[in-house]
């Protein structure tokens, strides 16, 4: 095995030709019979919140598995999911995909992040950028940076989510 990752009842496995093997509690994601047939190879990398888990595959596609609303279910954001995905962050119920061309597309529970639609973005292109991403003043930073050929060397900061205090 490449990698292993999990959730809070179940774990996802990617070995060296990039097929994924899944256990665990089905609401949890240890059941990705749904999507078993895109996940029997070309997966680059698996993130997970507590109860779901993404997949990117080697053409910057999306697979999605797990409990519905906590981010096993991406059907609102398909169509931006199916190509240029070079990196994923998640919150503990929430996914933010970071798109080869600056986006960022996020789904799962509202209140961790997973609707963006209120966010604003300041971009300092090209070099390190500082994005910040605001959704109703509520925030979790993470580091996003992708790969060389799709994005020249540019490193971003985004914000989002659900920050306590």
């Amino acid at each position: 095995m490449r990698k292993i990752f999990s959730s809070k009842g179940a774990s996802a496995a990617v070995n060296d030709d990039g097929r994924v093997i899944t256990w665990g509690d089905a609401g949890y994601g240890g059941d990705s019979s749904a999507v078993r047939e895109e996940l029997q190879s070309g997966v680059r990398n698996i993130f997970s919140t507590r109860s779901a888990f993404a997949a990117v595959k080697d053409d910057g596609r999306v697979i999605t598995w797990g409990k519905d609303g906590w981010g096993g279910d991406s059907s609102a954001v398909r169509e931006e999911l199916q190509s240029g995905v070079c990196n994923i962050f998640s919150t503990a119920s929430a996914f933010a995909a970071v798109k080869d061309d600056g986006r960022v597309i996020t789904w799962g529970v509202t209140r961790y992040g997973g609707e963006s639609s209120g966010v604003s973005i300041q971009r300092n292109w090209p070099g390190i950028g500082f994005n910040t991403y605001w959704n109703n003043g509520n925030t979790l930073e993470a580091k996003i940076s992708c790969s060389l050929e799709k994005l020249r060397m540019h490193t971003n900061y985004y914000r989002f989510g659900f920050s306590q205090g």
